[in-house]
């Protein structure tokens, strides 16, 4: 496990679309996490491309792992995830985790319970597993947000990384500003914050000054360069490459802003070209 200090100490480039690089090899069952078990060659052949487009950090391919029920079932795909990621040396290892598949102000009690100990079980996964960073992305729910974070913190001290998804209003789906997320965020201790699944525009520019604005802490932002689909067929891409490109140029102006990558519809050369800009600039 990586001191905070050391991984967030400089720009480092995580990797990119992940489940659009799996369904193009072929594998359309769902959830794509469970690739990492039935088909490691593919899963592996990904994040081999994005080690060599030059990403620092390699995400786990687990981002559904919360929707699973079962401890048992988490740690089949962790553990096959993360074994393919050490043979192939990962320089830096995230474990991805993403938000519940229910409502979360539609859950009883109970439900809750369950979910909470779903994300319990992923840090303590990632805690037996010997990883880097714990990345819990597309954030949508505040209260699930807050509940996750005080789970995984409880279990594990790993750093970790929160990062939400915003309305074109520019607020969670639970109605929550961002300002409060990026605020609540800090009060509770994680190690960096920040965006991921937003299109390159002039709202995310706003979003970025907002956090500077409310936190010291470092940041992370992984836009798209499409609009989520579950079918490569139907991808839709919302920015060409250099424009994509060149807008993260300007976000690599703010030294905050430490932990940059994609999300939907970015493959590994495009983060080979994200990659070579992050390093131009740390050479002058």
């Amino acid at each position: 496990m990586t001191n905070s200090s050391v991984l967030l100490n400089e720009t480092l480039v995580f990797d990119g679309g992940k489940g659009t690089e799996i369904l193009k090899r072929g594998y359309v069952t769902y959830p794509l996490d469970k690739a990492s078990v039935d088909s490691p060659n593919v899963v592996k052949e990904v994040h081999q491309l994005y080690i060599d487009s030059g990403a620092d950090v390699l995400t786990t391919n687990t981002f559904r792992l919360t929707s699973f029920s079962e401890k048992y079932e988490m740690e089949r795909v962790i553990s096959a995830d993360y074994q393919i990621l050490k043979e192939i040396s990962a320089p830096y290892i995230a474990l991805s985790i993403g938000p519940g598949d229910a409502d979360f102000s539609k859950l009883n009690t109970i439900e809750k319970k369950e979910l909470s100990k779903r994300y319990k079980w992923q840090a303590e996964l990632g805690d037996s597993h010997d990883i880097d960073l714990i990345l819990l992305e597309t954030v949508c729910n505040f209260s699930e947000a807050v509940m996750a974070v005080n789970e995984i913190k409880a279990v594990t001290q790993i750093p970790l990384a929160v990062t939400c998804t915003l309305t074109d209003m520019g607020q969670l789906i639970s109605g929550e500003e961002f300002s409060q997320f990026i605020v609540k965020c800090e009060e509770l201790g994680v190690s960096a914050v920040g965006l991921n699944c937003l299109p390159i525009d002039e709202d995310l520019s706003c979003y970025i000054k907002t956090a500077l604005k409310e936190t010291s802490l470092p940041l992370i932002i992984q836009p798209n360069i499409s609009i989520p689909s579950q079918a490569v067929e139907d991808m839709v891409y919302s920015v060409k490459e250099q424009e994509f490109l060149d807008a993260m140029e300007d976000i690599l102006n703010y030294e905050q802003i430490k932990l940059v990558g994609g999300c939907c519809g970015t493959t590994p050369e495009l983060i080979s070209k994200l990659k070579a800009r992050v390093d131009n600039r740390k050479e002058v």
